[in-house]
């Protein structure tokens, strides 16, 4: 042995094994890093797409409000502008009722189109479907990151399985073994004896013929 470098032995099998775990724990560590920054950003990205939505469109509720608001009150003009053209020209005064007429048909009109407008909510939406991409990689990565560790745990625990996996099954073949070792032996030995007693016969019938 002198001179010869050794490859199998217990400290260099210990070493690699703790290589190993130490290399499976670094991954791990890093895949729930990874992960978990991309799976908190992506929530945070579509939390904060639903809040700015909801602010705006608060926002926007409140201008159609106030539109509305501005719009009542025009009407309330338009009727008190309406009662005092039809009462300020006198019966006779053609000129003035004309002219008046004409004004109250185009107060009318406005009040017409004021009450039967339509309010929309507009404001411009945000989306942010498009960041659950990242919860989705980050969950990939997290997953594989697990995956490989325990892989390179029990890669790294093969003997003791291995081990364990023998102690479990030699009892159970060997008891197995000692059962049949009987069964094979009485019939080697009922083989031998028609062996023997074939040969005995063959001589006693050559011994007939002479």
């Amino acid at each position: 042995m002198n001179g010869k470098q050794e490859f199998l032995t217990e400290e260099k099998y210990e070493k690699g094994k703790g290589v190993i775990k130490k290399v499976a724990l670094v991954v791990l560590v890093l895949a729930l890093l990874v992960g978990g920054i991309l799976i908190c950003l992506g929530i945070t990205k579509v939390n904060n797409a639903k809040k700015t939505n909801e602010e705006r469109y608060a926002e926007a509720e409140r201008l159609v409000q106030q539109e509305k608001e501005a719009d009542q009150l025009r009407i309330s003009e338009i009727d008190k502008e309406i009662e005092s053209l039809n009462t300020s020209c006198d019966d006779f005064d053609f000129d003035c009722t004309f002219a008046n007429k004409t004004k109250v048909y185009k107060l009318e009109f406005e009040k017409s189109k004021l009450e039967n407008k339509r309010y929309t909510v507009k404001y411009d939406e945000v989306f942010g479907e498009e960041y659950y991409i990242l919860v989705v990689i980050g969950a990939i990565i997290v997953l594989l990151g697990l995956g490989f560790a325990i892989k390179a745990f029990l890669f790294s625990k093969r003997r003791e399985i291995m081990a364990f996996t023998t102690q479990q099954v030699m009892p159970v073949a060997q008891e197995g073994i000692e059962k049949m070792a009987p069964t094979f032996g009485n019939a080697a030995g009922e083989i031998a004896k028609g062996i023997s007693k074939g040969v005995q016969e063959g001589k006693n019938e050559a011994n007939k013929n002479e």
